[in-house]
């Protein structure tokens, strides 16, 4: 197996390439397993650790084979983690494993394969609301979407206090969780304006002449493109539109939020934990958002653009949004072979959130767990 740099992120051949990998990295013995057969050491001349091929796959230090694909499409057609598991013979604790390694080679895959889009077309950005834990933390998912291609360009995680009708009862309870809300709420706002940075980071590395937003009448929206310095430049020099629609027209494909309205009918639609009325809603945060990470990646690079095209026009959201496809199969390839790195990757925003796993759950005051084969160093 080609040994391509050394996983240490301190050694200098990590991030620059040996000219001859072989007098580097040597071997170093093997070791067997029952999962993936001899596997074979080696060592780094230059800072003396020791590794294995192993190191270098999506399957480090796992016990068993599980397909990738298999979890992935079980997961998008709106089965939950359990049902997986009977499905596959497999334990729960397994697919939530599997899930978590496939949105971290997915955050590869989108950070590779987003500045390449052309973003030629109008943005679409609203929000989705559900629930993580209990009812009484409803989560907000503001998506930005393309109006044409309804490529998912980003996103951005929030947690909200509850509002609404609520019984009395309801309402003592939700004052008892004031010391919560506290720790985990944050303003619709800066939720928001995480996703316009997001957008002024696509359109920098796209060189957008002109660009167009579609939001609708929320005030959160407006204040914090009003309040973001880039938008509101580039909105005086007449280089950003941004444009208001009524949330109460119908949801047709001629309203200009359908690309929005589509998205959230789809995720209701496939994730289970999003639908409406469900018992299976999602009770850890980083979790919830690993699941939506993989279904962002399945939607853009590997869902066929329209249902009721041909059979033989396998186009995707991501084509319709201007990256080649041969690009999209080469790196949808290599990330199903080869495990990405946090330390080899330009991580920032909501991507660098998921990855670390740094979004709180209710009631949950201790960190995350976090494998150490995911940290950068």
């Amino acid at each position: 197996m080609h040994i391509p740099f050394c996983p240490n992120p301190r050694c200098r051949y990590h991030h620059h390439k040996p000219a001859c990998a072989g007098d580097v990295f040597r071997p170093y013995g093997s070791y067997a397993t029952a999962a993936h057969g001899v596997v074979t050491r080696y060592r780094c001349r230059e800072c003396k650790r020791t590794f294995s091929r192993q190191t270098f796959r999506v399957d480090y230090y796992t016990k068993r084979r599980i397909s990738y694909r298999e979890v992935t499409k079980r997961l998008v057609s709106c089965e939950s983690q359990r049902a997986i598991a009977r499905a596959l013979g497999i334990s729960h604790a397994s697919v939530r494993n599997r899930i978590a390694r496939q949105a971290r080679q997915d955050i590869a895959r989108l950070l590779e394969l987003l500045p390449l889009a052309t973003c030629k077309e109008p943005f679409v950005a609203d929000g989705l609301e559900s629930f993580c834990y209990a009812q009484d933390f409803p989560t907000h998912y503001t998506v930005l979407a393309g109006s044409k291609s309804q490529f998912l360009y980003g996103f951005t995680y929030a947690t909200l206090r509850r509002k609404g009708r609520m019984t009395a009862a309801q309402k003592r309870r939700c004052k008892r969780l004031k010391p919560v809300y506290q720790r985990i709420v944050a303003p619709l706002s800066e939720s928001f304006t995480a996703l316009c940075e997001q957008l002024v980071r696509l359109c920098a590395e796209a060189a957008a002449d002109r660009i167009v937003q579609d939001t609708d009448e929320h005030p959160a929206y407006r204040r914090a493109i009003s309040a973001h310095p880039v938008l509101s430049a580039w909105r005086r020099c007449e280089r950003y539109v941004h444009r208001t629609t009524s949330s109460k027209l119908p949801r047709t494909a001629a309203n200009p939020l359908f690309a929005a309205n589509y998205l959230d009918r789809e995720i209701r639609k496939d994730l289970h934990e999003h639908a409406r009325e469900t018992v299976c809603f999602a009770r850890n945060a980083p979790a919830s958002l690993e699941r939506f990470v993989v279904y962002a990646a399945y939607h853009n690079f590997e869902k066929r653009y329209r249902i009721n095209q041909p059979p033989t026009d396998t186009t995707t959201h991501g084509e319709v949004a201007g990256i080649p496809r041969e690009e999209i199969r080469a790196v949808t390839h290599r990330y199903r072979r080869t495990r990405a790195f946090a330390s080899k990757l330009p991580l920032w925003g909501v991507f660098e959130e998921v990855w670390f796993r740094k979004a709180p759950t209710a009631f949950k005051t201790t960190p995350e767990y976090l494998p150490k084969h995911c940290k950068a160093a």
